[in-house]
């Protein structure tokens, strides 16, 4: 379920690009530092996003910084990466909490047991740790895991109305309830209640987006196997996503009203880029059967 919040990069001026990548460089350096060098594949485009979201609602001049590093992957070149902040050591634990669960949850489906039984090995201590560092986002974690597993049950309605996007849309929402948290924890001026509460509808609706879309790249493997898919009972492919497209464009459409009257402090081409541009380009690229590590 990751992988969807990307930004498109043929409608992204160069500098644009550089500064998109030293936040997911920054992330990806931070959860090295966090929980090994091992787990630095943990960072995905979604927390990526998350990084770029909260940050550019934040007042903090040390979100503008950045500097020349070197790092594991990228050893002979320094590249810019952006300035250590509190907000990515959140990221990081995030990072993990998200990964962990969808381990365990490949392990109950009986998907990729090797890999699987692998991963959850090499996440049993981060994970432990991340669990620690953020007691309720785990706990809640874990309960709206369990729901959406309910949800998903054999027997249960398999279409869009059964709330299985909005139970995701939930964990997300979670998380941005932590973020805000975590920062007023660090002393951090935070953005003003509505603000934040306009953040959390935003992240939610995100949320159900990515659920669905998910869904429908999964929506062949899903009945070939048996498995809940929202989109099941929707007949045949084109359907199916006929049927996504609607939602899914309306999903976009009132995301794109709340970031349109959000005080952005920076970042907001990056977030104009993605939401406008990223999230349809590939909700089209899902539609027309591709999948989303190929695009």
């Amino acid at each position: 379920m990751f992988g969807y919040v990307r930004p498109w990069k043929l409608e992204l001026p160069t500098y644009e690009l550089a500064r998109y990548r030293s936040v997911y460089c920054r992330l990806c350096k931070t959860l090295g530092e966090q929980y090994g060098q091992l787990l630095r594949p943990a960072v995905t485009y979604e927390l990526t996003f998350f990084m770029l979201f909260l940050g550019g609602l934040l007042d903090d001049e040390r979100l503008d910084d950045g500097e020349a590093e070197r790092c594991v992957l990228h050893p002979i070149k320094k590249h810019p990466i952006a300035a250590r902040h509190p907000l990515y050591d959140l990221g990081a634990d995030l990072s993990i909490l998200l990964l962990g669960a969808k381990v365990k949850d490949d392990i109950a489906d009986g998907d990729h047991r090797i890999r699987s039984a692998l991963l959850s090995r090499l996440f049993k201590r981060p994970l432990k740790k991340a669990e620690a560092r953020q007691v309720l986002s785990a706990q809640g974690t874990a309960r709206i895991l369990t729901e959406l597993d309910a949800i998903e049950s054999p027997g249960s309605s398999r279409t869009v109305e059964s709330g299985a996007a909005r139970k995701f849309a939930e964990l997300l929402e979670l998380y941005v309830d932590a973020a805000f948290e975590h920062l007023a924890d660090n002393d951090l001026n935070l953005p003003e209640s509505r603000v934040q509460a306009a953040a959390r509808l935003l992240v939610g609706e995100l949320g159900e987006w990515i659920y669905l879309l998910d869904a429908l790249a999964d929506l062949e493997a899903d009945r070939e196997r048996g498995e809940y898919n929202v989109w099941a009972e929707y007949g045949s492919r084109d359907v199916a996503s006929a049927a996504a497209e609607l939602k899914l464009t309306g999903l976009e459409a009132s995301i794109n009203r709340t970031a349109a009257i959000l005080p952005w402090k920076r970042h907001a081409v990056l977030m104009r880029n993605i939401i406008q541009h990223g999230l349809s380009q590939m909700r089209s690229r899902v539609s027309a059967g591709e999948k989303p590590w190929l695009v």
